[in-house]
């Protein structure tokens, strides 16, 4: 008894520590409402209508005789539903759920889950956390719930909403559903019959949504769109009682990072099995069912509302990386989405495609928002948005949350990849030779003068320190020159560096420096520089040495910043940050660990026996650091007091540093090389992309809007040639938010050719309809040019009810991968192809 009461205290003390390090809160089942529902199958009368495993007394009363007609089945469950369900379970004309409603009912809920806790601790004989009551009061966070996660239940249904509810909250089950939602989470045909005739008889039951904590806001219509039903979300839709809008936003819902803690939401990675961002339309939009999608737009869904973290359904088809459904969605015939709405981050979904390393997508994003302007053979002339995509905002801001500056600071590979993208590498090459040529060449002229004069200054140095001040040869005078041009360069330097800080906060100035070590040092070296001329007029000569021995190297440091800029020499210096930031550091830690421990024993082994090199703490520890390295006297390691342990701790020593860690070094460095030299070229590509967005920043806002303006057109311009726009007046300026980068693509093919491989397409999947729709009247598709794409129209109610969906999704595949336009936009011409 007591081995067992042990046993299950150590295993308690392990799920606490195991849960700490998920950051879940303390004595917390994750599955707790899972395990609640399944053990109250046998009590709760919700489970025996409709159960998990397809059956229930629904069915059963369904199925009693196989072979009646569905109309029989049909009026069979709905007299035995308005017989045994409906005078004890239903409201008669519906209910509000009101706060105050709604809080008693969870306040009952709330003593059910405390009860079967309890009940669990008692049989367990540990202590398990009990559940408080306690009122919901408004918060402006996520706070800890008590219960069951990080997330309070104020948090899950804040903003509370009213809503109608048929089923009473008292006989519901374990975490607020009915037996319609058990009858569309199982989703089978039989089901969905069932939930017909219901739904035929008592439309109002479409209302009710999951009020536990777990699934909170689900509604019937969140099961059908999530399945893949299309027939039970034509039946829901039909019955004119569901809300469109409905929002699950329990628990099961939220974000993998806000569940574990993170409440902020600090890396926005929105990352989740269940995060469909709330709204049916979301979930199909996530999921790419442009059916659903289309069904739900028709009945007035609204693709531009948001979630609780500001996403929306074009957000959700980034995360979810669904390219074509976030074409589809952009550029839906009845309710295009906008791709200009921000989330809550600030992030469009073309910087959330980049801060998410999502490659096709990106590139998919750009692609649809370009205006196509003219082509020539194999060279096509497209403009692409600089709104979202530029480091400079529309008021000559730094843009932090736009998609070039996503890139720059990602971390993944696929940040690699899209900094070699066409379009953000012409961006980063307009930006270059617009200003940062310019500037990084001034830069470089003006620190090989700061090192030649520095240079000249230390070597003209004199050997009695008293000359530093008093010296009156010629040589001293030539010093206090070079030293004076030093200081004036210096100043220089300190001014920009004040002035940068100015303008970019010291956020933005960290932000400019995080990423070029070399700079830190040298802006430190600098102040080290102005700090000799005090010491020196102090006559504080040996001080003065020693700011001067730290301040050189940190000065020529600095050329690193320039010879990162080279491709010869770029991915080399690359490589060297790599291995000190990584193998280096790891290596140092456990080094410092190890030599810190023997050192202190060595030092009291050979304290009192005149041992130079082990007489003092330093002198031992430099000593120990030359053995690393294989450099040692045996004779003065015999010398100390006990020649035994001496050699003990020589031989620890030389076995753990020596043979292992230094190989162990050799052997990380060795992998980080091979590593790094696959893709050292597109580090060294965003190494120089990084330089550039720093030198921008260094701007005032009047002279990066003067830049943008260089290199950005109007996107609405009428003409656009190789040179840029024609025929506009100069003094015409361009709206912010109309700037456009203006690409030119070599295709493989030329226009013509594309022309023809399109129609070639579209003929056969003419044929194909034509032999799988005899009966139906031939739809009509227009095909013509929409912002550099194909896009497409039809005058039948519903091209998808003509062909199947390995036919549709070869027309959409056809229509989002298409440069073609058959049309002009400005031409009264169109050709028509029949389908």
């Amino acid at each position: 008894m007591v081995s067992a009461m042990q046993s299950n205290l150590h295993n308690l003390n392990m799920k606490k520590w195991n849960k700490f390090f998920y950051r879940n809160t303390k004595n917390v089942d994750p599955d707790s409402q899972w395990k609640q529902q399944n053990e109250q199958m046998q009590k709760n009368e919700i489970y025996k209508m409709v159960d998990f495993s397809g059956g229930g007394n629904f069915l059963k009363v369904y199925d009693q005789n196989p072979d009646d007609s569905p109309e029989v089945k049909k009026q069979r469950i709905q007299e035995y539903f308005d017989s045994f369900i409906k005078p004890f379970y239903l409201f008669e004309d519906g209910e509000i759920v009101t706060e105050e409603t709604y809080q008693k009912w969870h306040n009952q809920q709330t003593q059910v889950t405390k009860k079967h806790l309890e009940k669990k601790e008692r049989k367990t004989m540990t202590t398990i956390l009990t559940i408080t009551q306690s009122p919901i009061v408004e918060t402006d966070g996520l706070d800890t719930l008590s219960f069951t996660s990080n997330l309070t239940l104020d948090s899950v249904i804040r903003p509370f909403n009213e809503h109608k509810a048929k089923w009473k909250l008292e006989h519901r089950g374990a975490i607020g559903e009915t037996p319609l939602h058990m009858l569309f989470l199982n989703g089978s045909p039989k089901h969905i019959e069932v939930a017909r005739a219901l739904l035929e008889k008592h439309p109002q039951l479409a209302w009710d949504l999951y009020e536990g904590f777990e699934y909170y806001g689900e509604s019937c219509l969140h099961f059908a769109v999530i399945n893949g039903n299309i027939e039970a979300v034509k039946l829901l839709l039909e019955t004119g009682h569901i809300d469109i809008h409905a929002r699950a936003r329990g628990k099961f819902f939220i974000p993998v990072d806000v569940k574990r803690g993170d409440i902020k939401l600090r890396k926005h990675k929105f990352e989740g099995y269940a995060y469909y961002g709330e709204y049916p339309l979301s979930f199909a939009a996530s999921t790419g069912n442009h059916k659903i999608y289309d069904m739900l737009i028709d009945h007035g869904a609204d693709p531009n509302k948001q979630d609780r973290n500001g996403n929306s359904v074009l957000h959700l088809t980034v995360i979810h990386d669904q390219p074509d459904m976030y074409y589809y969605a952009v550029k839906h015939v009845k309710s295009k989405a906008d791709p200009n709405v921000m989330n809550f981050t600030n992030l469009s979904p073309l910087a959330l495609a980049a801060k998410l390393g999502r490659v096709k997508m990106f590139k998919k994003i750009l692609e649809i928002s370009s205006q196509h302007h003219w082509s020539y053979n194999t060279v096509t002339c497209f403009a692409y948005p600089l709104k979202s995509l530029d480091t400079i905002g529309p008021n000559g801001e730094t843009d932090w949350n736009s998609a070039l500056m996503m890139i720059i600071r990602g971390k993944k590979d696929n940040h690699l990849e899209l900094v070699a993208d066409g379009v953000v590498h012409q961006l980063l090459n307009k930006k270059w030779k617009e200003f940062g040529q310019m500037k990084f060449y001034r830069l470089l002229a003006s620190f090989v003068l700061h090192i030649l004069f520095l240079s000249v200054a230390l070597y003209l140095r004199p050997n009695t320190a008293s000359d530093l001040r008093y010296g009156t040869t010629a040589t001293d005078i030539a010093r206090y020159v070079f030293e004076c041009l030093v200081i004036l360069i210096v100043i220089l330097v300190l001014y920009y560096l004040v002035r940068e800080i100015y303008l970019e906060s010291l956020f933005g100035f960290w932000q400019n420096v995080a990423t070029i070590p070399s700079r830190i040092f040298y802006q430190v070296s600098c102040i080290l520089l102005l700090l000799c001329i005090p010491f020196r007029f102090a006559e504080l000569y040996s001080v003065e040495d020693w700011l001067l021995v730290f301040a050189v190297p940190g000065v020529w440091s600095y050329m690193l910043f320039f010879l990162r800029n080279w491709e010869l020499t770029g991915p080399f210096i690359t490589m060297i940050y790599k291995i000190f930031g990584s193998d280096i550091v790891r290596f140092a830690v456990i080094y410092g660990i190890i030599i810190g421990t023997l050192g202190i024993a060595f030092f009291y082994q050979f304290e009192g026996q005149n041992v130079d090199a082990f007489l003092t703490e330093h002198g031992t520890f430099m000593t120990l650091f030359q053995m690393s390295f294989g450099e040692f006297s045996y004779s003065d390691v015999m010398a100390g007091k006990y020649p035994a342990v001496s050699i003990i701790l020589f031989i620890i020593f030389m076995m753990l540093v020596h043979i292992l860690l230094l190989n162990m070094l050799i052997a990380m460095m060795t992998r980080t090389y091979e590593k790094i030299t696959q893709r050292s070229k597109k580090v060294w590509r965003r190494q120089w992309a990084s330089m550039v967005v720093v030198m921008e920043r260094s701007h005032r806002i009047n002279e990066k809007l003067k830049f943008q303006s260089s290199y950005g057109i109007s996107i609405n311009a009428e003409r656009i040639t190789s040179e840029g726009e024609v025929g506009v007046n100069p003094l015409h300026e361009v709206k912010p938010d109309d700037r456009a980068l203006m690409v030119i693509h070599h295709q493989k093919t030329s226009e013509s050719e594309r022309r023809r491989n399109i129609k070639k397409s579209w003929q056969g999947i003419s044929q194909q309809a034509k032999q799988r729709s005899e009966e139906t009247p031939e739809p009509k598709l227009k095909i013509h040019g929409i912002s550099g794409m194909v896009d497409f129209v039809t005058d039948s109610p519903n091209v998808d009810e003509v062909q199947d969906e390995s036919l549709m999704s070869r027309i959409r595949s056809a229509v989002s991968t298409s440069h073609v336009s058959f049309a002009d936009e400005d031409s009264s011409e169109e050709n028509d192809y029949m389908v």
